[in-house]
């Protein structure tokens, strides 16, 4: 469906981009590329984690009730400026239709392993704020990344193709920092 070439083509004025919905696979630099830009563009970032998981399960097995997690990204998207990160299906596509470019991370499987029990790691340590996920959830959560290129991935390109103009591939989340630095 899409190029195996990651190419980034952008306009020189970066100011008409103030909605970005940043997707990939869990690993992929999502949360880091949304944190940089939010920094650089001043423009505030939501993490979809947040919106669909109550924050005390470690298991990742407790969702939001669907009317308080769509009233959450309907007040989200109202804004004119915003950096959304995540994908958990249909009930995102407002966030995908509204959003001036539509980033996808596309980093090797092997990477994306690393960093997610790197992430872990932190967890289960207190480095950082994200929660530690049980080890059951933690194993369970890698399979899932591995299978994930096979079957959501492909979903999730085929659900985006009407919005093909506005896409950006890119295998590194610094390549999209990067850019933005430049101009």
């Amino acid at each position: 469906i899409f190029p195996s070439v990651i190419i980034i083509i952008l306009p020189n004025n970066s100011s008409k981009f103030n909605r970005f919905h940043i997707v990939g696979r869990p690993g992929s630099g999502k949360s880091y590329a949304a944190k940089k830009l939010s920094v650089l563009l001043n423009i505030p970032f939501y993490d979809l984690d947040d919106i669909f998981w109550h924050k005390e399960d470690i298991d990742y097995t407790k969702t939001i009730p669907e009317k308080e997690r769509d009233a959450k990204l309907k007040n989200i998207i109202k804004q004119k400026k915003w950096i959304i990160e995540g994908s958990f299906g249909s009930w995102t596509d407002p966030s995908f239709k509204k959003a001036d470019r539509i980033i996808i991370l596309k980093p090797n499987r092997y990477l994306r392993a690393l960093r997610i029990a790197k992430r872990d790691i932190k967890a289960k340590f207190k480095i950082t704020n994200r929660k530690a996920e049980s080890l059951k959830s933690f194993f369970k959560f890698l399979k899932w990344n591995h299978l994930y290129d096979k079957d959501n991935l492909l979903k999730l390109e085929e659900k985006l193709e009407k919005y093909n103009d506005k896409i950006l591939y890119i295998k590194k989340a610094d390549q999209i920092i990067s850019y933005f630095k430049k101009i």
